[in-house]
């Protein structure tokens, strides 16, 4: 019977979902906190901030080109009992992220200005501000992208707990940081930049030593034994990431088209109520990826342990959890969206503009019960291609165009720009659910 299945699926599902979903809680929180102590020094500040954290996510989500593939690997290495084959994916898998982190980081810091003005298009003095916001950022990148790479060796083992710890403590450095360099050093924007970049140094030293303790038996020379540089396992790791990363990244990119549109129709106050919103609505999808995550460990796991039986319930299970997340989070952004905003802004402006933006949006986030639930599967499976068209087609063909043809030729004002939103999150749920029915993820083999 299902409801005997569902809770036992449920149990096995939290015990790896929870710990992700407490971890990318406490990631939005290092945004949230950031914004919240910028948003003091007025909306131009917060604005930039915005911007600078919008153009750093998409530098950061082409880390996926190294680490998507991560979870698939380990997951079934471990379903399978291959031990040592994992140790080699993790050190392989470090290195290669480490220093594509620091090439992107590297050539985005040299750019930023050039970029920041052909992206967001925005005022001077936000176009300071977010250059120095971003730069200081962007100095990070190698350090993010290698806790990146085993954060999703953690997780492919299903041992989410050690992740949590890591950025629990990694949150708390950056808010007794913020406002001691925002307003008591008086660094402004400049402050709390280095305080986000200062917790993620410390989040890469932190995981490298649980890694070596869990996987290498406290012996730093057995991680860099394993770097056996196997060409098979990177070009797999790679082709898993690329497709991942076109996925990953058409988001944030279009993201940034759609701040310039905002700008362009909203100005400064559409931009705050933008990136506020936005921050509001990273909180929905904390279960859904925990979720996520959960279903593509235990898929990994079980194809990797030949039990792939147990696909089906664990699936059920993911669709129904998903359906009670996106219930449950309407009630705060239907009936609390006014002070939900008010918490980030006194600005009666971008407030009225928030609220329209939460209620709009939240009509198509309805459909991320499929897409959520069937990417986590796509994930264990280690098959990223689907994702990424589906990412694609919503993001690059239906959102941007048609909020830039609402906005330019049928004026119809700045909420179009969220029905854009909404319809692209349909359209993409669509496009997941009929690659799912195919099939074609059940016949992958790494």
């Amino acid at each position: 019977m299902f409801h005997q299945t569902f809770f036992r699926d449920l149990k096995t599902i939290s015990n790896i979902a929870i710990p992700v979903m407490l971890t990318i809680l406490l990631q939005s929180l290092l945004n949230s906190v950031d914004i919240y102590f910028i948003s003091k020094m007025g909306k131009q500040f917060t604005s930039a901030a915005a911007l600078g954290a919008s153009a750093a996510n998409v530098v950061f989500i082409l880390g996926t080109l190294t680490t998507a593939g991560i979870v698939a690997f380990v997951s079934q290495n471990y379903g399978a009992g291959r031990h040592e084959e994992n140790q080699t994916v993790i050190a392989d898998s470090f290195l290669l992220s480490s220093l594509f982190g620091l090439l992107v980081g590297g050539v985005t810091f040299v750019f930023a200005r050039p970029l920041t003005m052909l992206m967001f298009n925005p005022t001077a003095e936000t176009l300071n501000n977010t250059v120095i916001y971003i730069k200081i950022i962007l100095i990070g990148t190698p350090f993010i992208f290698g806790a990146g790479a085993l954060r999703s060796v953690f997780q492919g083992l299903g041992k989410t707990k050690v992740t949590l710890i890591i950025f629990g403590i990694a949150n708390l450095i950056n808010l007794v940081l913020d406002p001691i360099f925002i307003f008591h050093f008086n660094m402004g924007i400049a402050g709390a930049a280095w305080a986000t970049l200062i917790s993620n140094v410390v989040s890469l030293l932190m995981i490298v030593v649980m890694i070596i303790n869990d996987q290498f038996k406290g012996q730093w020379r057995e991680l860099i034994r394993m770097r056996k540089s196997s060409l098979s396992t990177d070009w797999k790791l790679l082709k898993i990431g690329s497709w991942a990363c076109l996925q990953q990244i058409a988001r944030p990119i279009t993201g940034m088209l759609m701040f310039r549109i905002v700008f362009e129709v909203g100005g400064d106050t559409g931009a705050a109520a933008f990136g506020i919103g936005g921050q509001l609505l990273s909180y929905t999808f904390i279960i859904l990826a925990g979720l996520s995550t959960g279903l593509s460990v235990l898929v990994g796991q079980s194809i990797g342990a030949g039990e792939t039986h147990r696909l089906k319930d664990l699936i059920r299970t993911g669709l129904v959890v998903c359906g009670i997340n996106m219930l449950l989070f309407a009630l705060p952004y239907i009936f609390l969206a006014k002070p939900l905003l008010s918490i980030f802004t006194k600005d009666l402006g971008v407030i009225a503009i928030g609220v329209r933006y939460l209620w709009i949006i939240y009509v198509g986030l309805m459909t991320v019960i499929w897409t959520i639930t069937y990417t986590g599967v796509f994930q264990g499976a280690g098959d990223s291609f689907p994702p990424m068209v589906a990412s694609t087609v919503a993001n690059v063909v239906v959102k941007v165009p048609l909020a830039y043809l609402l906005v330019k030729f049928f004026h119809m004002g700045i909420d179009s720009v969220w029905v854009a939103i909404s319809a692209s999150v349909v359209v993409e749920s669509a496009i997941i659910i009929g690659y799912y029915k195919k099939g074609h993820w059940m016949k992958v083999r790494l």
